[in-house]
């Protein structure tokens, strides 16, 4: 009986144990045999950092090499470029940082898929490209890549992009840390087209990001209004990271309307939400130093100081936070002057010498970005300029060639009769949609605008239209000589309406000089249907009294 039993724990301990060893035998890409091919890359991006936690970075990428396998075995050619961009984000997370080797295998996976003419892929691997960039602040590297993406999307037709709405929803974030905010929207309102499809946390960050260009714009209302949405969907959802980060953006608010008691309140929930380990670090740390900056405000330095402390001991130590940390070790020599606490005052000043420097450093790298950030946007809007240039050439000689091909055939015709044919000249029709100020302030019909007289400009204004407005130095510019050919144009605006931002004026002066939808989208460097919104977003915040008065 024992002798059995012995045999028996025998067989099981050697079943079990090749139960194990064929476990481990197995590659965790094996699941992408039977996931559809549009899929794969979205998949093998999970697998990947699972793996990387369970594995080592040998052990994982000796992994992927099954992808490459696969796909010669299926002849799957949206596999190969799986495989590629596989290979790209591995070197770029165990590196954490650009590098020479998750560049190459990007770049290689966008000509592999135009090579082949997969055009979902062309667009993924394109974006992923982009994505690479903007993760690692290379801002002005990602414009030119994130914009093609727009332009490939447009010409595919989105139906033909697999998740496309996730593309919008990071552009739309791109585009408004970049402070192109019609562009943001513009990507961001796509996104909305697909909220069924959307799961929680794409439909919170879509919201969130329209809340904070709300925000900026001045908005208020309707910022809260956003992140109100987020909140109560993230509450049904049960995500408390997006409960936190909404009212933490609540708090923003109410801080910019210097009310400081119910900022400091919002803060607190983010940060006591978000401090917990499933919690989002970043977001509880920003909350923190806004609850220490807000106790300063409101003179209770002793909680400040608390607070800055506990800042300080958290924060980590990356190029990306050498600028918060020099502010808020500014901060504890401020207070550490206001309590008369000298002991640490000498220590605290290194410290924050140290990190001041660093953060110089690092925003000088930054500026040389931007500075190529705004070349980019230049020579963007050069080429789009150039590229409706040569399309309105192309038509103009398509009509040209259709009306003399129509006159000889009525010149052919009419001579049996000996009738003299007068060429009439073939004339594109004229785009009839002026708008003024008087036009978007009234109702959806114009009144009195054809009777307008022409708008007279200088010169340099003139020359001006031709730059990318959308430029902080070229915009400043045009305002100088606005303001010199039209005396008290903004002074007058700005005396009527309150709290109108730079893009406002900005409209309303090109709005003046009569420009029609399709010459404002070129200038404002956005879609002739993202004018129309615009137009619409402005015309809410324009008194009744001026309506009135147009009357």
């Amino acid at each position: 009986m024992n002798t059995l039993r012995f045999v028996l724990l025998f067989l099981f301990a050697a079943w079990s144990g090749f139960l194990s060893a064929n476990h481990t035998l197995e590659n965790p890409y094996d699941s992408l045999a039977f996931v559809p091919s549009n899929q794969s890359g979205a998949k093998a991006y999970g697998i990947l950092r699972g793996d990387l936690e369970k594995s080592s970075p040998k052990q994982a990428l000796e992994h992927i090499q099954f992808i490459r396998d696969l796909s010669k075995k299926k002849s799957d050619k949206v596999l190969v470029c799986t495989y590629y961009e596989t290979l790209a984000h591995y070197y770029s997370i165990v590196n954490d940082s650009l590098n020479a080797l998750s560049t190459n295998y990007h770049e290689t996976a966008v000509q592999f898929a135009r090579d082949n003419a997969l055009n979902d892929q062309h667009v993924r691997q394109l974006y992923a490209l982009a994505n690479y960039y903007f993760t690692y602040a290379r801002k002005s590297v990602s414009y030119g890549y994130f914009r093609e993406v727009l332009l490939l999307i447009d010409k595919y037709g989105e139906k033909s992009i697999s998740g496309v709405w996730q593309y919008y929803i990071t552009m739309g974030r791109y585009f408004y840390d970049i402070k192109e905010y019609e562009l943001s929207r513009d990507a961001l309102q796509q996104v909305l087209k697909y909220e069924t499809r959307l799961n929680d946390r794409e439909y919170f960050n879509t919201m969130n990001t329209l809340g904070l260009i709300a925000t900026i714009e001045g908005d208020y209302e309707q910022a809260n209004s956003y992140f109100k949405i987020v909140y109560e969907k993230s509450k049904v959802a049960v995500d408390s990271a997006w409960m936190g980060i909404s009212y933490g953006n609540m708090g923003n608010v109410f801080a910019r309307q210097n009310n400081h008691g119910e900022a400091l309140k919002h803060f607190f929930v983010d940060y006591n939400y978000n401090s917990k380990s499933w919690g989002d670090v970043q977001s509880a740390l920003g909350s923190l130093k806004k609850i220490a900056e807000t106790y300063y405000i409101m003179g209770d330095y002793d909680k400040a100081l608390l607070r800055t402390n506990e800042y300080l001991d958290k924060m980590e130590r990356k190029p990306a936070r050498y600028m918060a940390l020099s502010e808020m070790f500014n901060l504890k020599v401020k207070l550490l002057n206001k309590l008369g606490l000298e002991s640490e005052l000498l220590e605290t000043l290194k410290q924050y010498n140290h990190y001041n420097s660093l953060a110089i450093s690092f925003e000088n790298e930054a500026a040389i970005d931007a500075m190529k950030l705004a070349e980019e946007k230049q020579k963007f809007q050069a080429l789009y300029s150039e590229s409706r240039r040569n399309k309105i050439i192309l038509l103009c000689l398509l009509v040209l060639v259709a009306g003399g091909a129509v006159v000889g055939l009525l010149y052919f015709l009419r001579n049996r009769k000996n009738i003299l044919i007068k060429e009439e000249p073939v004339l594109e029709p004229e785009n009839t949609e002026r708008y003024d100020v008087s036009t978007i302030i009234h109702s959806k019909k114009p009144y009195a605008v054809q009777n307008s007289p022409a708008v007279l400009v200088s010169k340099e204004l003139r020359d001006h239209l031709d730059l990318n407005l959308m430029n902080d130095r070229n915009w400043g510019d045009f305002k100088d000589l606005f303001d010199a050919d039209f005396p008290d144009f903004f002074v007058e605006i700005g005396d009527k309406y309150d709290g109108l931002s730079e893009s406002d004026l900005r409209l309303l002066a090109l709005l003046y000089l009569n420009l029609s939808n399709k010459e404002l989208a070129d200038k404002l460097s956005i879609s002739p249907e993202g004018v129309k919104k615009a137009k619409q977003r402005l015309k809410k915040k324009l008194s009744l009294r001026l309506v009135q008065t147009a009357d």
